[in-house]
Formats: structure tokens, C-alpha cells, sequence
């Protein structure tokens, strides 16, 4: 009768390739798969072309100006054009000129538009319901835009009292709070 040889555990597992059994130095040309973890933040969906001021991916200029319009963040931008919120701060940032609607403009120059844009809108908005009767927005828009501030009447019965004498009777007060009495 034969004896049957079991075969070595080495030879019973195939190898596969990229598996430690498999590693060796890459040969001349050959190109070596990175197993490597992108850096936190930089998933490699979002990872740019290399180039200065952020990814390769091309952002809608008008609709960044709407999102800043609408005061949103940079962290909002970044999430709404599927971006790392760097390559956003990285463009606004640069001061690369880009052309839009036949001028030339700076990324930074076109959010700052967009937020003057919706801070004018909301200022506008704030003037209908004023002149509409809303007696809240009424006093709002006066303390704001004219200075007008409650007017804030105090009586004392101890007669006039100079600042010292208050600041004075205060802290007697406060210690005597602190005493428990």
C-alpha cells in the first residue's frame, strides 16, 4: 500500500496576489497598488487633480453665489457640491481669477457677492412686513437702522445718589448675600 503524503500547508493555500505570501519588490515598470488609507478627510472620491486651490472638480459659480445668498456655510457649500470642505476654503482662499458672467472675479469676490445679495433680499423682506403694520419688525428697524433704543426709567426713593454711593451699597448687598442674612 502507498502512503499518502499530506501536502505542506504552503502548498495547500493558493497564493494570491497582494497577499503576504505574494509580497515581493516590485520589477522594473511594474506598478504597485497603494492598500494605503486615504488621510482623514480625503476619501479617494473626492481626491482632486493636484492642482493648486483645491480638486479638479468644477463648481458651479451662479449656484455658489445662490448658496451665499442664502448665508449659507462653507461647510454647507462643501456637503452641496459633494467636496472636502478644505478644497472650498483653499478656493476661497486663491486669488485665482475666474470668469463669471464676462468678468473677472476671484472665488472669495463671488461668495461675498452672493451674501450681500441675500443680505439686501432679507433687508427687503424686513420692509414689507414694517410697512405691512408688523409693529415687531416696526421696532426692530428702528432700533436698527435709526438708533431709536426703550427708553429705560429708574426710581429710587432714597433720593440722589452719586455712582460711588451705589457701587458702594452694592457690594454691601453682595456680601450680605454671600453671608446668608
Amino acid at each position: 500500500m502507498k502512503s499518502k503524503t499530506k501536502p505542506s500547508k504552503k502548498s495547500a493555500v493558493a497564493k494570491q496576489p497582494g497577499s503576504r505570501s505574494d509580497r515581493r519588490p516590485p520589477q522594473g515598470g511594474e506598478r504597485v497598488n497603494s492598500l494605503r488609507t486615504p488621510k482623514k478627510g480625503h476619501a479617494p472620491e473626492t481626491r482632486g487633480a493636484g492642482r493648486p486651490g483645491g480638486s479638479g472638480v468644477e463648481i458651479d459659480l451662479e449656484e455658489l453665489e445662490k448658496l451665499c445668498g442664502l448665508h449659507a456655510t462653507q461647510a454647507d457649500i462643501a456637503g452641496w457640491f459633494n467636496v472636502s470642505l478644505s478644497t472650498i476654503e483653499k478656493r476661497a482662499a486663491s486669488r485665482d481669477l475666474l470668469d463669471f458672467n464676462g468678468t473677472k472675479t476671484t472665488f472669495r469676490e463671488i461668495m461675498e457677492r452672493g451674501s450681500a445679495k441675500g443680505r439686501v433680499s432679507l433687508r427687503r423682506l424686513q420692509m414689507k412686513a414694517a410697512e405691512s403694520g408688523n409693529s415687531t419688525m416696526l421696532v426692530w428697524l428702528g432700533k436698527q437702522l435709526l438708533g431709536q433704543k426703550d427708553q429705560v426709567k429708574v426710581e429710587h426713593s432714597a433720593g440722589e445718589i452719586t455712582y460711588e454711593e451705589l457701587i458702594t451699597e452694592l457690594r454691601r448687598l453682595r456680601l450680605r448675600a454671600a453671608d446668608g442674612r
